[in-house]
């Protein structure tokens, strides 16, 4: 399990009235076997074709070259390491 502490948050965020706008972004980048695999899984009615998720998995990587130029305060990147863990935000 990850745990993002709330503390974590309001640092990205700011407490409640602060007026402090923070942006983060969080990014969950897997490869295509992970994600195809996790597609066979998937109920006929959630079923993925597999050239859109080939599509989908090149796209993010060209995105990954931009988003560290795009202004976000902070990026968070999830990936194969992570892929089974639950996120789950805290109260520390």
């Amino acid at each position: 399990m990850i745990t993002i502490p709330l503390r974590t948050l309001m640092v990205l965020c700011g407490p409640a009235g602060s007026g402090k706008s923070t942006f983060a972004l969080l990014v969950f980048n897997m490869s295509l076997q992970t994600c195809l695999l996790q597609n066979q899984h998937q109920a006929r009615t959630h079923f993925i074709p597999e050239q859109m998720i080939a599509y989908q998995v090149q796209q993010l990587q060209q995105a990954l070259a931009v988003i560290p130029h795009e202004g976000w305060d902070q990026v968070v990147m999830l990936d194969e390491q992570q892929r089974d863990d639950e996120i789950e935000v805290a109260s520390v």
